[in-house]
């Protein structure tokens, strides 16, 4: 194992990160252009995932859904109760008013069908080993500290069950590029700010294996890419 390095940021710097979250989905600029993006790479999530499932009925998890509160758990038909957790709450389908009426509907069928909670994902209120399944797509750079919500994943999961783990990461260029130019031009935007932490495809697989688990498929750029490439999204399931 490589040794342990220090995750999280300070207060300050995730509080800042989670007012322009607020701002990003405040339902009165939400239009179709963002619904289709968030519920777009759910379902690609969920499609990408399915065939490497072969879970037992139980209660599943998914954490950093966003207050529109459409998954990828919701596209992969879960035998048991969804739960959903983030730090901003959900907000009804009909508050969506740049919406048409089936994205509406849809917002308001997938909140129907899962227990909704508010919460960071670093204490999550749930007992060991309550869940069968547990997503996280798209939420662990956004987080205060990304080793503390991997430690609490782990504990909720039951034993040999499956984590799915969807986050953007980054090659050694692309991350030069970042800190020399991309933070001084971009420092007041979404990119920059509601984003405390960014990873390679090395540190996410140390952080899995710190946190004790492992790997059972992946999925991300090559090793060329890792390295010169652009960022790219990764998608991991782990036990």
């Amino acid at each position: 194992m490589i040794g342990a390095l220090v995750t999280g940021v300070s207060a300050e710097r995730w509080n800042e990160a989670h007012r322009m979250e607020q701002a990003y989905w405040s339902a009165g600029g939400f239009g179709l252009r963002r619904f289709h993006h968030i519920v777009s790479g759910s379902i690609k999530a969920a499609e990408w995932a399915a065939p490497h499932l072969d879970l037992p009925a139980g209660d599943w998890l998914e954490i950093g859904i966003g207050p529109l509160g459409v998954g990828c758990a919701h596209f992969l038909g879960p035998e048991g109760d969804l739960h959903t957790i983030d730090p901003i709450g959900p907000t009804a389908g009909d508050d969506w008013r740049m919406l048409p009426e089936p994205c509406k509907a849809l917002v308001r069928s997938c909140h129907e069908t899962a227990v909704m909670r508010i919460g960071q994902a670093e204490r999550l209120d749930f007992p060991e080993n309550q869940f069968v399944f547990v997503a996280s797509k798209n939420m662990l750079d956004h987080v205060e500290d990304p080793d503390a919500v991997l430690k609490e994943v782990r504990r909720v999961l039951k034993p040999g069950r499956r984590f799915l783990l969807i986050v953007d990461t980054y090659s050694l260029l692309g991350e030069a590029r970042f800190r020399l130019v991309v933070q001084r031009k971009l420092r007041d935007t979404i990119f920059v700010k509601s984003h405390p932490h960014r990873f390679s495809r090395r540190r996410i697989e140390q952080l899995l294996d710190e946190t004790g688990f492992r790997i059972v498929q992946t999925e991300g750029a090559s090793g060329l890419a890792t390295l010169v490439g652009h960022g790219y999204r990764m998608s991991v399931l782990a036990a």
